[in-house]
């Protein structure tokens, strides 16, 4: 994994599989360090802010950048978890810069993707961390050169909210999932819309990730849930991540600078994760 300054960065990516075969269900898995701290925003962060800097050239009616606002609703809907957003209008009213680029943004790139992630990918998410694996910020880029995008399910393109709520997973900090037919499983297809909504395993992975306060629970909201994870990690209780190292379930693999996933077209860094096909 790379060190800049005093931050781990790792990439991810999103690819989509044409053709492959199903794994056996498992489980979520969160994304960690090299030594094993979980990626996690802080519950200071929250509401964590986003800037949607573009969408795809092919959906001109807006409803592009509705699917990605829902994509986030979707995440901060479960009742069990404290993990929520808040659209900004500016890049700066992100926070600036991390790492060496914008912090928390969402674009579409239309020319001059990375041959190196292959034309398979779909689009990448990339966060910044530290060592202790506090995020920093997050991007999330979509490869519109390779791919046609549309909103409305149709069979012969990409689904922006499919992609969006898979990624957005990445974004705080989850992995890929075992269980086929969830929102963190790493394939999807032309026109399948299935993981736009989150599935059990997934609303398990951002419960025990950013798990609400129970309300006799004493301080507040933030110093007790940041408390409790740093005790946690003094202790040494943490889920296993599946983000370094080894194959992943579809075909991820883990490389320094760190591709930590691979999602096929049943068919991202700092921290890469890739959907493709």
């Amino acid at each position: 994994m790379t060190l800049i300054g005093r931050t781990f960065v790792c990439l991810l990516a999103l690819v989509t599989l044409i053709f492959g075969e199903i794994s056996r269900a498992e489980a979520f898995s969160i994304m960690t360090t090299s030594g094993g701290k979980e990626l996690h925003w802080m519950a200071s962060e929250m509401p964590l802010p986003y800037f949607i800097e573009s969408g795809p050239s092919e959906v001109n009616d807006g409803s592009d950048f509705e699917a990605m606002v829902e994509a986030f609703n979707e995440w901060q809907r479960p009742e069990c978890s404290y993990l929520s957003f808040r659209q900004v209008s500016t890049v700066e009213a992100t926070g600036g810069n991390a790492c060496g680029g914008p912090r928390n943004t969402l674009a579409w790139v239309e020319r001059d993707w990375p041959p190196e992630l292959g034309r398979a990918v779909v689009a990448i998410t990339m966060t910044c961390f530290d060592p202790v694996g506090s995020i920093i910020g997050a991007r999330i880029l979509f490869n519109g050169q390779d791919h046609t995008w549309a909103t409305d399910g149709r069979s012969n393109a990409i689904d922006v909210g499919n992609v969006a709520t898979h990624e957005i997973g990445h974004f705080v900090g989850i992995g890929h999932s075992d269980i086929p037919g969830t929102t963190m499983w790493p394939t999807t297809s032309a026109g399948d819309t299935s993981q736009r909504e989150l599935h059990r395993d997934d609303l398990e992975a951002v419960c025990y990730l950013y798990p609400a306060p129970q309300p006799w629970a004493p301080g507040s909201n933030s110093e007790m849930l940041d408390g409790a994870r740093d005790a946690a990690d003094r202790l040494g209780v943490s889920r296993a991540g599946g983000c370094e190292g080894g194959q992943a379930a579809g075909g991820g693999a883990a490389i320094m600078l760190l591709i930590v996933g691979l999602i096929m077209l049943r068919g991202a860094r700092w921290r890469l994760v890739r959907l493709g096909r």
